[in-house]
């Protein structure tokens, strides 16, 4: 459901081409059995029905109906690394797919523009309306957690020896391909962007630089790619914290070989 309501290409909604309408405009009547439809087929299109909506406003609409709870609730359930931990790397996977399909659908529509300085925000149906509240609900925290197999201050030293052992590819590495799918496009949407670019605190590049060391070679690959991810940023913050540590110098001399 998750998959059909974020798409792009929704059945019941307008479709350019349709003959005698404007392109992207909805058919006249709604079809015979759904709601709104009394019968009459004199032309009036009945705006209620999500039939004539725009993907603006029907994502809007699922805003308001929580749906980005639902989301950021399905991603940290499916990619907390405890669960792929103990989950068959097949069941992840599966569920990785649909997540990453979800996230190329919302991520694909345009963002909303800011307004200037000193001015209120437009009101009206938002295209990016669902990228914004997973923004505000957390979504970059959780891909962090599931990028960095943060297990929490209470999980005990069996599962950080685990993770040290799990593979960057596969079910293992769903975490870190979404992490880096997310910022590849994240300059797309400002807001998105600026709250990644505030994730990458001296805490979490220091735990990175360790693991740039570890004794564990899938340890030390996924050091890299978090912190080439936090490089293609492109924020002069986070590259000022990424500097102290000589992070773009390691990259280049030390690791330039790791993919």
């Amino acid at each position: 459901l998750f998959i059909l309501f974020a798409s792009s290409k929704l059945p019941w909604l307008p479709r350019p081409g349709t003959p005698g309408a404007a392109p992207g405009a909805a058919p006249a009547t709604a079809p015979a059995g759904v709601p709104g439809n009394t019968g009459n087929t004199s032309g009036a299109a009945d705006a209620l029905h999500p039939r004539h909506w725009s993907i603006a406003r029907w994502h809007t609409d699922l805003c308001e109906k929580r749906l980005g709870s639902g989301l950021l609730s399905a991603f940290g359930t499916v990619l907390k690394p405890a669960a792929v931990l103990m989950r068959r790397p097949e069941k992840t996977a599966e569920m990785v797919t649909s997540l990453r399909s979800i996230l190329q659908h919302l991520l694909d529509q345009p963002a909303t523009p800011e307004p200037p300085p000193g001015t209120k925000p437009a009101v009206g149906p938002k295209s990016d309306a669902l990228v914004r509240d997973l923004v505000q609900l957390g979504l970059g925290r959780c891909l962090v957690v599931a990028a960095c197999l943060i297990f929490g201050d209470g999980a005990g030293d069996g599962l950080a020896d685990a993770a040290a052992s799990m593979p960057c590819e596969g079910a293992h590495g769903a975490g870190l391909a979404l992490f880096e799918d997310v910022v590849n496009q994240s300059n797309r949407h400002r807001r998105l962007h600026r709250s990644l670019c505030l994730l990458v605190t001296h805490r979490l590049v220091d735990g990175q630089h360790r693991q740039l060391f570890s004794a564990s070679p899938h340890s030390r690959e996924r050091a890299v790619r978090m912190l080439r991810a936090f490089t293609d940023l492109k924020d002069s913050a986070v590259s000022e914290v990424l500097h102290e540590k000589d992070i773009p110098k390691l990259l280049t001399v030390a690791f330039g070989a790791v993919a």
